[in-house]
């Protein structure tokens, strides 16, 4: 048992390193993230997220984000909402941005001791303090792995790719690949309807080949 998960752990390691990149920074993000059913297949989300930079000690961002969704099938569920984001790249000096967001979250398929997990989201960006419409095209894919651990806890992989379609002319990514996310980690259980998920991201930015790296720590209800 232990081989297994030192060996998927270090396949994740290395499948969320990219291979090189000019600047490397870092961030802590602590996440919480909650759905529960509203009425018959129509279903709530909320989520919010702080990001903590470990060079500066200090917030760089705060997000928030909901809306509703429906369970097409047992396999598929449709969501779409709005978030909110203020981001402090210097202290005393705010960048606000509202988004628009649409997604589609896919059960691929499934085995015994794994599951895959599909989810296409399509973002329109509006930054509140300057002129212009980015529009953002998001896929993720998300391997979860059963290897008998204590407490039910289980590995996890979930790479993403985000490709801006639309770009704005007055801020904001150049029309390409503006990231590529890396994520292993591990899920917990602590109660019927809670979840604790502890992983390590990378996120390249290739537009300008820099690196940051993010432990993060997320809570997850499902009521």
């Amino acid at each position: 048992m232990c081989c297994r998960f030192a060996r998927f752990a270090l396949f994740g390691l290395v499948a969320a390193t990219p291979v090189r990149a000019a600047d490397d920074q870092g961030q802590l993000w602590l996440n919480w993230q909650a759905g529960w059913p509203i009425r018959g297949r129509l279903l709530g989300h909320f989520d919010t997220s702080s990001r903590i930079g470990t060079s500066t000690g200090r917030l760089e961002q705060f997000l928030v984000r909901a809306g509703l969704g429906w369970r097409a099938s047992p396999t598929v569920t449709l969501q779409a909402g709005w978030f909110y984001s203020s981001v402090w790249p210097d202290p005393g000096r705010e960048q606000r941005e509202h988004r628009g967001h649409q997604q589609v979250v896919l059960q691929l398929a499934a085995g015994q001791g794994w599951s895959l997990q599909a989810r296409t989201r399509i973002e329109e960006r509006f930054n509140l303090d300057r002129d212009g419409l980015s529009i953002r095209f998001r896929q993720q894919a998300r391997l979860n792995v059963d290897l008998g651990l204590p407490r039910g806890v289980r590995p996890f992989l979930a790479p993403e790719v985000l490709v801006t379609v639309v770009a704005a002319d007055a801020w904001g990514p150049r029309r390409g690949v503006d990231q590529a996310r890396q994520v292993v980690g591990v899920a917990v259980p602590l109660a019927r309807t809670q979840t604790l998920e502890v992983s390590y991201m990378t996120i390249w930015f290739p537009q300008s080949d820099r690196l940051t790296h993010i432990p993060q720590i997320q809570l997850v209800s499902r009521f």
